[in-house]
């Protein structure tokens, strides 16, 4: 679908109001990255480029883009007046309107999932899957270093084990991807992206500022914490209705939360692609993840959050980085016969 045929009506009269509102926004927006700049709150930016980055990714586009801004700053204002009233110091007042930042801009996502489900609703394969599983596997490993006596731990190793031999033998094997396995496969992404992003946005909030770095690479890491920030963000508002949309509502009829069940049913069926990914693909997947998350294990260089968010970063690049070297390669008029 042309993502930008759904934006694109009534031009003229969006274009107005974007004016009016950025008026308004502008001077606001200003202000705010006076104090950022002035207080030395560094954080603020990184995690913008990582929204801007990861919703770009999705969208395609820049309007959508813009409108999740201007919903998110919005909020924060109002957040900003309440804070204030409170009589934080300046420091704590721009402290919380970095979260309340992301907190609106999360919020501005499900928002939008009533208005365009196609471009909310993030597309999976196997492979997708499959790293997703590997990735969840290493957490629970690497978590159970500390809590090693905590019991709900084989609970959890049991339900994952699980898991992950079906989307491995789905990965590996041939195997035709009903309905039903794709139901469960995108329902078991869902989950895990959910788990894995808020237990990476809590990691974020024991880290400092990146002008309290005590050398550039430090300066450098925490910059690249807070970029990945945004991108996990993008994440949980991309799954969290994927996953709450099976809970009753409020005065809800019974008829009506089993109409809206069956939609989002769908939604899941029809997001994960019956195309299955080549055995190659599914088995680098597996090698390049697993020995990151071994050797991060083993040597402990960074925490477990920060490692699998740079693998869901990195390998989706080095797949497109490849295809399009191979694509490139083979449509070459010099070579070889």
């Amino acid at each position: 679908m042309n993502h930008k045929s759904i934006f694109d009506n009534n031009d003229s009269g969006h274009k107005m109001l974007y004016a009016v509102v950025g008026f308004f926004i502008i001077p606001l927006i200003l202000y705010v990255l006076y104090l950022l700049v002035r207080l030395n709150q560094w954080n603020f930016f990184p995690l913008i480029l990582g929204l801007i980055f990861q919703g770009k990714r999705l969208y395609g586009t820049w309007r959508p883009l813009i409108e999740n801004f201007v919903i998110a700053l919005g909020g924060t204002f109002f957040v900003f007046i309440m804070i204030h009233k409170a009589s934080l110091k300046v420091e704590h007042e721009i402290f919380f309107i970095t979260y309340a930042f992301l907190l609106c801009f999360i919020l501005a996502f499900l928002v939008k999932f009533k208005k365009n489900r196609i471009l909310i609703i993030p597309q999976l394969t196997e492979g997708v899957t499959l790293l997703h599983s590997i990735a969840i596997i290493y957490w629970l490993v690497d978590f159970s270093r500390v809590y090693i006596y905590a019991k709900i731990i084989y609970v959890f190793f049991f339900i994952i084990i699980l898991f992950t031999l079906f989307s491995i033998i789905n990965a590996f094997t041939k195997s035709p991807l009903s309905k039903t396995n794709r139901f469960l496969l995108s329902l078991w992404s869902s989950l895990v992206m959910i788990l894995l992003a808020l237990d990476y946005i809590i990691s974020i909030f024991k880290n400092g500022e990146i002008s309290d770095a005590l050398s550039f690479q430090e300066g450098v890491f925490v910059f690249v914490q807070y970029f990945l920030l945004g991108i996990s963000a993008i994440y949980i508002a991309q799954n969290i209705n994927m996953i709450l949309g099976f809970l009753p509502d409020k005065g809800e009829r019974i008829f009506q939360t089993s109409r809206r069940r069956k939609v989002l049913k769908k939604d899941h069926i029809e997001r994960f692609s019956e195309n299955q990914v080549s055995v190659w693909y599914s088995l680098f997947c597996l090698v390049f993840s697993a020995s990151l998350f071994w050797f991060n294990y083993e040597f402990q260089i960074i925490s477990r959050q920060s490692v699998i968010w740079i693998v869901f970063v990195s390998f989706p690049i080095l797949i497109y980085c490849f295809e399009y070297f191979r694509i490139k390669l083979i449509s070459s008029p010099y070579k070889s016969v």
